[in-house]
């Protein structure tokens, strides 16, 4: 689907797989509404093919959601097929991507205070993001940072940990959440 106003609140985690081969259609598929972990999802389509964990194509505003949903994406000769974690296009804010996506972490226009864990090509137009060091191979404009580094709230500049993060140390995920 598409999104021109604002997506609030929302998470993926199913795993989805596209393909686009060639023609002149278009397809998006987001997962805003998907779950279940064991849930998967595949796209087999001519033309170009938009595969996103919670919007593939947006012009408003994503903000505090989450992808844990694994991307990957092939095309063939005449076709392509585009994943992200979160967003493609608009703003994106708080939000964090933590799958492995064949593209774009969180993705976005305008990208402020997000992080990605997962293997990701890249993070997208970023102020004030954050990839687990060792899992993006591009990433202008977001900051590395250490396994240690992302349990800790001070590492992450320009988060709001008073209304929006939080950090739970007594569970097995140590990164920051959203309330």
């Amino acid at each position: 689907g598409s999104n021109s106003n604002s997506i609030t609140k929302c998470s993926n985690s199913a795993k989805m797989s596209g393909y686009g081969s060639g023609g002149s259609y278009t397809t998006t598929v987001g997962g805003t509404y998907l779950g279940g972990g064991g849930s998967k999802v595949t796209i087999n389509y001519y033309g170009r093919s938009y595969l996103s964990g919670v919007c593939p194509t947006n012009s408003g505003v994503v903000s505090e959601c989450y992808n844990q949903g694994d991307l990957t994406t092939s095309y063939g000769s005449n076709g392509s097929c585009t994943a992200t974690g979160i967003a493609q296009g608009g703003t994106v804010d708080n939000c964090y991507n933590n799958a492995n996506v064949n593209g774009l972490a969180i993705g976005g226009e305008n990208v402020n205070c997000c992080y990605s864990i997962g293997n990701a090509t890249s993070m997208g137009a970023t102020n004030n993001c954050y990839y687990l060091n060792g899992t993006c191979s591009s990433s202008e404009g977001s900051f590395a940072l250490s396994d240690e580094q992302m349990q800790d709230k001070n590492s992450f500049k320009g988060f709001d940990f008073n209304d929006i993060w939080f950090i739970d140390e007594t569970t097995v995920y140590k990164y920051p959440q959203l309330n």
